[in-house]
Formats: structure tokens, C-alpha cells, sequence
């Protein structure tokens, strides 16, 4: 058995990488921690680890994290409307300490898989940590881009620019844009709202461009971090290999 770390900057991934041969089998597996640092206020994160298959918010927010107190809730965007989560650390309010549902009051059956962008609301009057754990999902893993608004995120754990090459294979459409969400202590804001001119008539260039300026711009989300994608085409995904070397 060989064991080494992986370092993925951003938002600093730790992996440990365990290797196995039996039978002539090679296996690899890629367990970590992701620290995604979050403001007082809204936090627009990401889950890029898998748990267990399921990966209900309940799991991927571990109780234990710092920031996972009484107060807290999340916000997932689903077909044009938001699922609401919220955390009793007492058990006054619900009969029980745990993650439910902001409409029912019932324990929460939210999903956060790879891929899925959401809001994360700290309670506290200072930044915290927030550590998400898992295994990073290898080969090829897709998510679903439907028509109109999505909150997406890669699923592997790395900063990747949301390009149509073989390595990124980002569905882009023309006029499609990308909103990225920023929070530095004073409630946050949308940060960007880039465009994609899929044909070159409307700034002279195929790609994206800012859509204040109108020069190129390179969208590239960070590790944790979630974005929200309007997509003008038809529903698809967005399927891409990744491969821990």
C-alpha cells in the first residue's frame, strides 16, 4: 500500500490517495477535506466530495462543523424555486438538534451532491470555516443544465475555466451567462455577470465577455465555490473526466 497528499489550491484541498493491487486490480481512492471559508451572511458554496452515495445535506453539513449552529440554513435552487434547510442546535424549535425542512418542520431530505451549488447562511458576526469531507469522484461524472437558471458547481474539486474544450466541455449556448456571487463581510453581491457570444457579432470574438465592459473574460470558479448559469439552449449536462494522477 502506497499512500501520498494531494494539495488542491483555492479553497485547499487535502487528499489522502490510496493505492491497492490484488488480482490484477489497481484501485485508487481520493478521500480529503475541502475548507471553504464563510462570511457573516450569504455564501454561495459548493459540495464537490461524495459521503456515502446520498449525500444528504444532513451528512454533508456535519453537526460537528463550526458553523453548523443554531440559526444557520441553506438555500438549494430547484426547477425556478428555492428548497429551504434550516439548523436547530437546541431543539427548541423542532423537538429535535439537526438540519429540517423550513416548510414542514420534518427532518431534512435535501440533497448536496457533487456538482450542486448552494447558499449557506452564517449566523454568527464572524467568518468561519466550513469543512466539507468526502471522496473525490473520478472518470467521468455528469451534472443536468436545464433551460433557464441552475445553481451549478464543478463536480471535481479544482478551479476550472467553463469552456467548451475536450478537457472542460462546458455547454455554452449564445447569450447564455454566469453570475458569481461574492461575500466580503457587508451582506454580498453578485460579483460578475458574464456573457457568451457564441457567434462573434455582438463584441467581435466568440467566448465570454464582461457584461459591463464587454472585454474577454475567463470564468473560473473556485474550489467550494457555486455559481449560477442561465442557460438559453435546451436542457442537457455537463459531463467531464477527471483523473487524480
Amino acid at each position: 500500500m502506497r499512500t501520498k497528499t494531494l494539495l488542491l489550491s483555492a479553497a485547499a484541498l487535502a487528499a489522502g490517495v490510496v493505492t491497492s493491487m490484488a488480482a490484477n486490480t489497481y484501485s485508487v481512492n481520493v478521500v480529503g477535506y475541502i475548507n471553504v471559508q464563510v462570511q457573516p451572511g450569504y455564501n454561495l458554496i459548493a459540495n464537490q466530495l461524495d459521503i456515502d452515495g446520498v449525500d444528504a445535506s444532513s451528512t454533508v453539513l456535519d453537526p460537528a462543523t463550526p458553523t453548523s449552529q443554531d440559526g444557520a440554513f441553506l438555500l438549494k435552487f430547484h426547477s425556478g424555486s428555492y428548497n429551504q434547510d434550516f439548523y436547530d442546535g437546541t431543539g427548541n424549535t423542532v423537538g429535535f438538534i439537526g438540519w429540517y425542512d423550513g416548510v414542514t418542520g420534518n427532518p431534512s431530505t435535501n440533497t448536496l451532491a457533487p456538482g450542486t451549488g448552494f447558499f449557506y447562511f452564517n449566523p454568527t458576526g464572524t467568518a468561519a470555516t466550513l469543512t466539507l469531507t468526502g471522496t473525490v469522484l473520478q472518470g467521468t461524472n455528469s451534472i443536468p443544465i436545464p433551460a433557464g437558471y441552475s445553481l451549478d458547481s464543478t463536480v471535481a474539486p479544482q478551479a476550472i475555466t467553463l469552456d467548451t474544450t475536450a478537457t472542460n466541455n462546458f455547454p455554452v449556448a449564445d447569450g447564455a451567462f454566469y453570475l458569481s456571487f461574492t461575500n466580503t463581510g457587508h451582506g454580498g453581491n453578485y460579483a460578475t455577470q458574464d456573457f457568451y457570444d457564441a457567434t462573434g457579432n455582438t463584441i467581435g470574438f466568440i467566448g465570454w465577455y464582461d457584461g459591463i465592459s464587454g472585454n474577454q473574460v475567463f470564468p473560473t470558479p473556485a474550489v467550494g465555490q457555486g455559481f449560477f448559469y442561465f442557460n438559453t439552449g435546451s436542457s442537457t449536462s455537463w459531463s467531464r473526466n477527471f483523473t487524480v494522477q
